[in-house]
């Protein structure tokens, strides 16, 4: 196989992940819904499939860009890990 050839299908597989990477960077409304109080962060996280914009110990909070809603995806957590409140903020109930 020839280098140009090999360049050429790297280029078309690194662009093929770029673009299927970015249709899953947006929060759900249905995917928040899906998230239960008691739920730990990791399932939470693993159910929200977006990676946080901020993250502790007792807090994950989703920040999209501004022309996008939601404007903000908060989730507290107890000493033990266990969702305890959830909050979706939009333009609607600021």
């Amino acid at each position: 196989m020839s280098k140009r050839v090999w360049r050429l299908g790297m280029a078309v597989l690194v662009m093929g992940v770029v673009v299927m990477s970015m249709g899953c960077e947006k929060v759900e409304r249905a995917r928040y819904e899906m998230v239960k109080l008691g739920m730990d962060q990791y399932t939470v996280k693993t159910i929200m499939k977006v990676k946080p914009t901020t993250e502790t110990a007792d807090t994950i909070l989703y920040i999209p860009d501004p022309d996008q809603e939601p404007l903000r995806v908060e989730f507290e957590f107890d000493k033990n890990g266990k969702l305890i409140k959830k909050e979706w903020v939009d333009r609607e109930n600021l």
